[in-house]
């Protein structure tokens, strides 16, 4: 999995505020917000879904800026957003500028319940032909589509989500499955949902929320009514959903709250140790939900020798566990982001060097070693950016 944080939840930050806090929180990566109109300068944290400073503004040019200062921080973009359906010109504004930020994906959302006694078939016919005219467009962007599962609207389970997305492909147009936003509408058994959404699980919200009782007025009925909570305290069970989403071998990625119980500025910190808590108490290793399952997989079965190169101690340990050939070599690179190569490339051509010299020597020359698989265990895996040199 790859664990982001969503700048949303840092409203009164501005982008560059938002970045560092990330990364000092011990995030590698970022689900950023893509206004469809220009913010004003300030918000209140109580408003950060009307006004929020932590928003890419209205251009393509503003999304390379902070895709430079996120590649210049260690950061990956896993996605831009959110869109309503219905403006087909703005998917196109949203398509662009996740293509100059990087983002793999962007974030809509199916059409509202509203007061107007439009059936459902009706809204849901007019989604499916929007997404009928969005499916080439994000094909042609290499963008993919994922429809956020929400409250009030014609996709708030697993199932009703499928009705929406089964007849495109699984790698354009995909499912966020939001596990806090199920509480409110939609709650299925997760195992079920999951099954369910196969493919087509694009990436993971995990909130939290309680069921509160109000007594406002004490002439009346008492009412019961959901409200967000801290991700350890509500009625989903995380351990749960952590524990199937690792057993399916998701490795897409996971976004921690939107709205948290906790002040916004040591939300995003709180959130990260919370999230490594409990990945322990699914007896995950440390770093393993920073680590792509299927780079784990990988690295387990390669039958040559591998030079491995991470970001920090905690990732090379783990990668010291997968490989421990004697040819086999972990290299950390504690000042270097997205591509060791690029960054340091004299300490890099000299290490890979000094290892290659020492496989002809220890080898024969060895009869498998025609490719040299050079692998970053980080959640900058979000852009697939899994370099190789070939050893001649």
């Amino acid at each position: 999995m790859r664990y982001a944080y969503a700048s949303v939840a840092l409203p009164t930050l501005t982008p560059e505020q938002t970045i560092a806090q990330i990364v000092a929180a011990g995030y590698e990566g970022v689900s950023g917000r893509s206004a469809t109109h220009h913010m004003r300068l300030a918000a209140l944290p109580r408003a950060f879904l009307v006004d929020n400073r932590c928003t890419i503004a209205v251009s393509v040019a503003a999304a390379a800026r902070v895709y430079e200062q996120c590649r210049d921080a260690g950061l990956a973009i896993v996605g831009l957003g959110p869109l309503p359906i219905g403006d087909m010109s703005m998917l196109r504004t949203l398509l662009a500028r996740a293509q100059a930020a990087h983002a793999p994906q962007t974030r809509l959302q199916a059409a509202r319940l509203t007061a107007d006694n439009e059936a459902y078939s009706s809204r849901l016919q007019r989604n499916l032909a929007y997404l009928d005219a969005a499916e080439p467009l994000a094909r042609e962007a290499g963008v993919r589509i994922a429809i956020e599962m929400h409250q009030n609207t014609i996709a708030p389970s697993a199932s009703l989500a499928m009705k929406l997305v089964d007849r495109f492909d699984p790698n354009v147009i995909g499912v966020i499955y939001d596990v806090g936003n199920l509480i409110f509408e939609g709650y299925e058994n997760a195992r079920s949902a999951l099954e369910l959404l196969g493919p087509y699980l694009a990436h993971v919200h995990l909130k939290n929320a309680a069921a509160r009782r109000v007594e406002d007025d004490p002439t009346a009925q008492p009412r019961w009514l959901y409200a967000w909570s801290a991700l350890e305290d509500g009625l989903v069970d995380m351990p749960q959903i952590l524990e199937l989403l690792h057993s399916r071998d998701y490795d897409g990625p996971t976004t921690p709250p939107e709205v948290a119980a906790r002040h916004q500025h040591s939300a995003a910190a709180c959130n990260e140790q919370v999230a490594r808590q409990m990945f322990r108490q699914v007896n995950l290793s440390p770093g393993s939900w920073h680590i792509r399952s299927a780079t784990d997989a990988f690295l387990c079965r390669l039958q040559v020798p591998v030079l491995a190169i991470y970001r920090n101690d905690e990732r090379a340990s783990a990668g010291r566990a997968m490989r421990a050939g004697v040819d086999d070599r972990v290299l950390v690179y504690a000042d270097t982001g997205h591509w060791p190569h690029q960054e340091q490339p004299d300490r890099f051509q000299a290490d890979v060097t000094d290892w290659l010299a020492s496989l002809r020597t220890s080898h024969k020359p060895h009869p498998d070693v025609t490719q040299v698989q050079l692998r970053k265990m980080s959640a900058h895996i979000a852009f697939d950016d899994e370099p190789s040199v070939t050893a001649r």
